[in-house]
């Protein structure tokens, strides 16, 4: 038995003498999301096409901020990246989108920096495998977009809900409430006021609402 075992051991070369022999290791989840100077080159000279696309229509899209909570859950779960699951990354906002089958949105209540996109949203993805950019990446190389491979809802959000960090306390003061200093143009100790909030465009974002 003794014999045997060291057989197979010899014959099943460890993941440091795979390296050692030239065998590639297969990239990880992180680095398929990296921003290579590779992908900048991509999207500055070469095919960067995207477009809106509606959810809801045999998937739907989980979204999950920050980027780094979805790669993490993704490899927690043992997803094999070679599968060709659609899953895009919009580096600019830091948003992971994963697609899985339309009608698991429940499973996702509650955990933080997750929401589902279905039917009425619109998500902005590459036109073809070949195509990316800084907003609509592709993490891997995408299967068949016309039947494509979905990530298993259940097993998703049950990594989420672990690696999800816990939500902030509720303050003790009514916020609602602002203090007595807190009229327009004026601050504590006579600092200068805060500037006015300036909103982003509407439709400058990887996701929109879907329109009438």
């Amino acid at each position: 038995m003794n014999d045997q075992i060291r057989e197979a051991a010899v014959a099943m070369p460890s993941a440091e003498g795979a390296a050692k022999q030239g065998v590639k290791p297969e990239p990880t989840w992180g680095e398929l999301a990296a921003m290579t100077d590779g992908k900048r080159a991509h999207w500055a000279w070469g095919s960067n096409r995207t477009e809106f696309v509606a959810c809801g229509e045999g998937w739907q899209a989980v979204a999950v901020k920050p980027l780094r909570l979805g790669l993490d859950a993704l490899t927690a779960m043992d997803a094999d990246p070679r599968c060709g699951y659609p899953v895009v990354a919009d580096h600019l906002r830091r948003v992971l989108y994963v697609l899985v089958p339309t009608s698991s949105g429940e499973a996702f209540a509650g955990i933080p920096g997750v929401r589902v996109l279905g039917r009425g949203h619109q998500l902005l993805m590459p036109c073809s495998p070949q195509d990316s950019s800084a907003a609509a990446d592709w993490v891997g190389t995408p299967g068949n977009l016309d039947a494509p491979a979905l990530i298993d809802p259940g097993r998703l959000a049950a990594r989420l809900q672990e690696l999800a960090p816990a939500p902030p306390e509720r303050l003790t003061r009514d916020v609602r409430r602002p203090p007595p200093w807190a009229r327009a143009g004026e601050s504590p100790a006579g600092a200068p006021g805060v500037p006015p909030l300036k909103l982003g465009r509407p439709g400058s974002s990887g996701e929109r609402p879907q329109a009438e």
